[in-house]
């Protein structure tokens, strides 16, 4: 009996949210954006040294914009921090190598396992930042499929306020900001920008013609398919006031939470 109520539950469950977990997501980038107000910055590598734990792979400096570059390895992925006169950027992005023709999505593994990754150093960071105005959490996932109209229909349930003909419809694309208010934090407004789309996606395979008059050519993979959604979630841009320094890691914790909703549960006031 009690097994047979559990099945009940499962079931019902499944009906209440047909969505797949969100680990069907597989990450395509995720990004930190810190707005500072400090004027022209200063290449600073031990930011970069402190969360990676190692030497950067490449520091490229940028004075005509007042900031910098510095990029190197990361947990199996890419680190990359960026910084000019208005905003620090930490970006975590797929590897690519040459030598590893793209057969595939680039992807720095499903959404949670990224995020598991990504979230320690930018905790990190944020102890230690200079004072900040805005926050935001950015993330690219996909979700792949076998072509459009499996697309479209997968997309359906995300979308419950869009109609959506699978076999009828083609460039689809849907974006759309819900506000939010923080209870938590003092009742912050927050944007939850989502941009959704069903895209096709050519792999491409990087192939040296050795000889007399060599080469490289680019020759196309297979074509691929997948759901795709660009998240950008933060905070109010008309703020004066710095954002809580000690408040900064829960805050941003706060706003993965909530792209984390919106993969879970798709569109929703």
């Amino acid at each position: 009996m009690f097994e047979a109520n559990k099945e009940k539950e499962a079931m019902a469950k499944a009906i209440e949210n047909p969505l797949p977990d969100v680990s069907a997501w597989i990450t395509e980038s995720l990004r930190l954006t810190a707005f500072h107000r400090l004027g022209p910055q200063q290449d600073d590598r031990r930011w970069w040294e402190a969360i990676a734990g190692a030497d950067p792979e490449s520091k490229n400096l940028k004075p005509r914009e007042g900031g910098f570059e510095i990029t190197g390895p990361y947990s199996g992925a890419v680190l990359t921090l960026k910084a000019d006169l208005l905003r620090f950027d930490w970006l975590l992005t797929a590897a690519f190598s040459l030598d590893k023709p793209a057969a595939d999505f680039p992807t720095i593994g499903p959404f949670p396992k990224a995020l598991q990754d990504f979230l320690p150093g930018m905790n990190k960071w944020l102890t230690q930042a200079p004072p900040i105005f805005r926050l935001a959490f950015g993330a690219v996932v996909l979700q792949p499929v076998e072509d459009r109209i499996s697309g479209y229909k997968a997309l359906a349930p995300y979308l419950s306020s869009v109609e959506l003909d699978p076999d009828n419809s083609s460039e689809f694309s849907y974006s759309i900001n819900r506000h939010r208010k923080a209870e938590a934090f003092e009742g912050m407004h927050i944007n939850r920008l989502s941009r959704w789309s069903v895209g096709h996606f050519q792999a491409m395979m990087v192939a040296m013609v050795v000889g007399q008059g060599a080469r490289t050519d680019a020759v196309p993979g297979k074509g691929l398919h997948a759901l795709r959604v660009e998240l950008d979630i933060n905070t109010d841009p008309t703020r004066n006031d710095p954002l809580p320094k000690d408040k900064l890691p829960a805050l941003f914790d706060y706003l993965v939470s909530l792209g984390q909703e919106i993969l879970a549960k798709g569109d929703k006031k």
